[in-house]
């Protein structure tokens, strides 16, 4: 009779579940191949993290089920975020649907019942955990990193101990925390963190021939304009040369910026403009364009994108007179065609 209220039983255990030092499992820093060993003991575990665990198990698809009134919209896992849940149910939660990791919630409505602003996990758990005392920080640090991989790669590892050592290992090391954390949109002082830890990592190309700046300009959203314009920035004063590294088919980052319609003045256009000035002249290999002409593609929809066609146009103004040549020749063939 009870598993049809499992959704609300989850999100009770999940509010009342606190993580506390005994509840902790330890994080132990395997360094055989950069791996992380994560070692946890059930007997250890508090009375409200074994429910929730119970919970999932006889119930799993009530991990994303939202509410209808109260708690703004969220599912179990933004309540688990919130309230510091212990890592293993964190972790339970990601290993049955792993996009939690960046599903938004409402944060607040006005008067009209519109959506104010929008928060995902990786900012509630941040926002609501990272300054508690008595050493704290680095477990969170952990579930952040747990929270990005699941939104990077679509799933989470499983355990050492349930798995073969070595497919495990090759996942892992696949996964780059600076990447991952280029990919969503983090909170900013976390981001600014993860780049100062992993700076070795800026300039690494991942199994798919990527870098961080590639995953920041592809994953850019028109709303986080001004969060990709902080990214954008802050990767190419530490490694500037990134803005000349093509991706797998070819393009550079100024080609996907103007593509997607990133503009000048908000979204990093500008800094990859300056970063690498070749790539005003280079031809986009997809969608045979240069940039100016790519942006020109998103000057009817703002001010911005006008703007910004006509900056990427004043920093290479030679670029329109191959196209002016072409035009020219095309009516010339029609012109000569019609009087025949």
């Amino acid at each position: 009779n009870w598993l049809p209220n499992v959704p609300n039983l989850l999100v009770a255990a999940a509010t009342t579940t606190t993580a506390t030092a005994q509840n902790e499992r330890e994080v132990h820093r395997g360094r055989r191949g950069g791996r992380n060993n994560y070692h946890y003991d059930h007997s250890s575990m508090g009375t409200s993290t074994r429910l929730v665990l119970m919970l999932l198990e006889a119930c799993p698809q009530a991990v994303s089920v939202r509410t209808k009134t109260g708690f703004k919209t969220k599912t179990p896992f933004h309540i688990a975020c919130e309230a510091n849940v212990d890592y293993v149910v964190l972790r339970a939660m990601l290993s049955i649907n792993p996009a939690l990791a960046v599903q938004p919630f409402n944060n607040s409505h006005n008067t009209y019942g519109h959506c104010d602003t929008e928060e995902n996990p990786l900012q509630l758990l941040w926002k609501n955990n990272h300054l508690l005392p008595d050493g704290n920080r680095g477990v969170v640090k952990e579930k952040m990193a747990l929270l990005l991989q699941a939104a990077h790669m679509g799933a989470v590892l499983v355990e050492y101990a349930d798995a073969d050592a070595d497919a495990d290992a090759a996942c892992e090391d696949n996964f780059v925390l600076l990447n991952a954390a280029c990919s969503v949109k983090c909170p900013r002082d976390y981001w600014a963190l993860v780049l100062e830890e992993e700076a070795d990592q800026i300039a690494r190309l991942d199994e798919h021939g990527l870098l961080p700046l590639h995953y920041a300009v592809r994953n850019a959203t028109a709303e986080n304009k001004s969060y990709t314009q902080f990214v954008v920035n802050a990767l190419l004063k530490t490694f500037p040369q990134a803005a000349a590294v093509t991706d797998e088919s070819g393009r550079l980052p100024l080609h996907v910026a103007c593509s997607i319609g990133l503009t000048w003045h908000k979204g990093g256009v500008q800094e990859l403009t300056l970063g690498n000035t070749d790539a005003l002249r280079t031809v986009d290999p997809l969608t045979k364009l240069v940039p100016f002409l790519q942006s020109a593609e998103h000057a009817i929809s703002s001010r911005l994108h006008l703007s910004t066609t006509f900056e990427l146009l004043l920093a290479a103004p030679e670029m329109v007179q191959p196209w002016k040549v072409t035009q020219s020749a095309a009516c010339n063939n029609d012109w000569g065609h019609s009087r025949r």
